[in-house]
């Protein structure tokens, strides 16, 4: 989480996930946004299809594996609401880079009102990691450390009116991308919230 509603940086957080069928040897990875580094330095083993939750604090997220905060007090997620972009890279214990996301907060995970508890989480683990339509906001508060992410059945929602009125028989079309089948219940609100 880059942009937490408590206090930054203590409330950010960030999660890896082995998505293979193998456990992978973590131990002497570094962890770096280019403006602060971590490093493992202790035997740690991500079995397969597990999360594990590293957080600038104990109490960063519900589950914190490992806290960073005091090892490389600059390692901060940036909050994007300022424009600007920030990325976290992650080294093997060769110095090859294993995986590196650079976001921004037209991905998601932020309202464009200040913090929100929301979360920028990745759509599918074998997708692009600098692929903006791989990201997306949470949709449960507080992210979901730890746990599978949640799954965005309708992407892409946009409407083709300016103004209409229902109680004229006007009426508007609603754009959606749905990533599965099913059912769509859509409720509407006036600008007041009725």
């Amino acid at each position: 989480m880059y942009d937490p509603p408590g206090p930054e940086p203590q409330d950010e957080w960030f999660e890896i996930y082995n998505f293979g069928d193998g456990d992978i040897d973590i131990t002497g990875w570094t962890f770096t946004d280019g403006e602060g580094e971590f490093t493992l330095t202790q035997t740690t083993i991500l079995p397969a299809n597990s999360y594990f939750v590293f957080g600038y604090t104990e109490t960063s997220a519900d589950t914190v594996d490992f806290v960073y905060g005091a090892l490389a007090p600059n390692f901060q997620l940036a909050n994007i609401l300022g424009g600007v972009s920030d990325n976290v890279i992650i080294l093997d214990d060769n110095g090859i880079i294993v995986d590196e996301v650079n976001y921004s907060a037209n991905w998601g995970g932020e309202s464009g009102k200040g913090p929100i508890s929301i979360t920028l989480e990745r759509k599918s683990p074998t997708g692009g990691s600098n692929d903006e339509n791989n990201w997306f906001s949470s949709q449960e508060l507080g992210g979901t450390p730890g746990m599978p992410n949640n799954k965005h059945y309708i992407t892409n929602v946009y409407s083709s009116w300016g103004e209409f009125n229902p109680y004229l028989n006007d009426s508007a079309a609603i754009h959606f991308t749905a990533l599965t089948n099913g059912y769509v219940d859509i409720t509407l609100f006036d600008t007041v919230g009725g």
